[in-house]
């Protein structure tokens, strides 16, 4: 019996797109109060303080960030250094994933209609999953779990992206480029997808990523995610989110 390979693809940023990872609560280090403490760590207080001042991670690589806060360095000591940051990083944030909140929700919030567009187009059987960040595989792996939603099919993260060794400059394997899109789309089997939509909060490097990806781009905002979710689900002919 031959399986119908999904034509469909629905590719998702995630940090402020699946769901709320900068939000704010006393308990919680948000993902911009772990940047803070791990760029202090291997950097000093005072890039910690220029990180801050500067917007916070604003969808940025670890790498770009530190970068952005050492730019004097060498390559190879920036990644070094990335990688410390970025380790420290997520040893905060991944053991907070389900803390409940003075809200009574938990941590993080899964964006308004995400989880049912999701869900929806997990279950249909004709569209694929993809997953692109900058984020890290074992937080995302562990969000879907503690939410209880079915995981991406594919993931393109910082793990992945470091582990495939590409000897290629970091802009190329960071969005706006569209190699992380392909990445993503072999690693699914599926190179042309009809529709692909792809999701992201960032109008500029989301945007750009879309453009340059030939993807139908829907904006995620706090503001509008429940109606952008349900435009994701009608784009792709599948129950959008209500």
């Amino acid at each position: 019996m031959t399986i119908e390979k999904p034509r469909a693809v629905l590719a998702t940023d995630f940090d402020g797109t699946v769901c709320l990872t900068s939000e704010k609560d006393g308990s919680i280090q948000n993902v911009d109060n772990a940047y803070a403490l791990a760029i202090g760590e291997h950097l000093g207080q005072e890039a910690s303080g220029l990180f801050i001042a500067s917007g916070g991670h604003n969808h940025r690589t670890p790498l770009e960030i530190v970068q952005a806060l050492r730019p004097t360095l060498n390559m190879e000591e920036s990644i070094r250094l990335a990688a410390l940051v970025s380790g420290s990083k997520l040893d905060i944030l991944v053991g907070q994933i389900g803390t409940r909140m003075a809200n009574g929700e938990r941590w993080p919030t899964p964006t308004a209609g995400f989880s049912r567009a999701w869900t929806s187009a997990s279950e249909s059987g004709k569209i694929a999953t993809l997953v692109i960040s900058a984020g890290h595989t074992p937080f995302i792996n562990k969000w879907f779990g503690v939410f209880d939603l079915p995981p991406p099919g594919a993931m393109v993260t910082h793990e992945v992206t470091e582990g495939l060794g590409l000897q290629l400059p970091p802009t190329l394997q960071a969005k706006p480029s569209p190699l992380l899109m392909r990445v993503g789309l072999a690693a699914l089997n599926n190179t042309c997808p009809r529709p692909l939509v792809y999701a992201g909060d960032d109008p500029i490097k989301d945007g750009a990523f879309a453009k340059n990806t030939g993807a139908e781009f829907v904006l995620v905002t706090t503001e509008n995610a429940r109606s952008a979710w349900r435009s994701a689900g009608e784009l792709l002919s599948t129950e959008g989110a209500e």
